[in-house]
């Protein structure tokens, strides 16, 4: 004896399929229809159906009318896909919460003036990106050309970010004084070892300090 359950679960996803191929059908795709087992006849009348006739059809199927198989390189590929989005709208989102502006985001990224809104509201920032920022000082703007430098292995946007938690400069100002750089070809001078010590020292104490006060 069959499980009502499984029964009316069943039925639902035979409904679906139905609605799946009518859409087909209106779109003309018929190539995608006949990929499906169907014949250009059979197809048609699922078209033509009162919405009434698709749910009594879809009771009257039998499990095994439809097979699905998946092509497993193809959904690996798809997997992988995801994967690599999920992973760039999370570096996206990291980028903006460590200050890039929307122009920096649009040429790393390529994202629209709406995209860019709607993750920052994503972020609890405000919608508009406002705010001038200034520059840091020499020493800072040394730590940055050296930071930048450390990490060449690194593409552009994982530069900036290791800059950023490096400095604790916003990406915005970091961005401004990197084209300034390339475009003048005047850089600092970088810090040699031992200066990257003491600042690393000094980073960690005041890091340290602020900690504290927040308790």
């Amino acid at each position: 004896m069959s499980n009502p359950q499984n029964s009316q679960t069943h039925s639902e996803y035979m409904l679906q399929t139905l609605f799946y191929i009518g859409r087909l059908i209106n779109e003309g795709d018929y190539s995608q229809v006949t990929s499906l087992g169907l014949t250009q006849e059979q197809a048609q009348r699922i078209g033509t159906m009162s919405l009434e006739g698709l749910h009594e059809l879809a009771l009257s199927m039998r499990t095994h009318m439809l097979k699905i198989a998946f092509d497993a390189k193809i959904l690996d590929t798809a997997f992988d896909i995801h994967q690599r989005r999920s992973q760039e709208r999370q570096e996206a989102l990291a980028m903006i919460k460590a200050g890039a502006s929307f122009p920096v985001m649009s040429q790393l990224y390529g994202i629209n003036k709406p995209e860019f809104v709607q993750l920052r509201r994503q972020l609890n920032l405000s919608a508009q990106d406002i705010g001038r920022y200034e520059l840091p000082d020499m020493a800072t703007q040394r730590l940055i050309w050296s930071t930048w430098l450390l990490n060449e292995v690194l593409d552009d946007k994982q530069r900036l970010l290791a800059v950023h938690q490096a400095t604790h400069v916003k990406i915005r100002a970091i961005w401004a004084l990197l084209n300034e750089w390339k475009s003048t070809g005047l850089t600092p001078e970088p810090i040699s070892p031992n200066e990257t010590t003491t600042l690393r020292k000094v980073e960690l104490k005041e890091s340290s300090n602020f900690q504290r006060q927040q308790h």
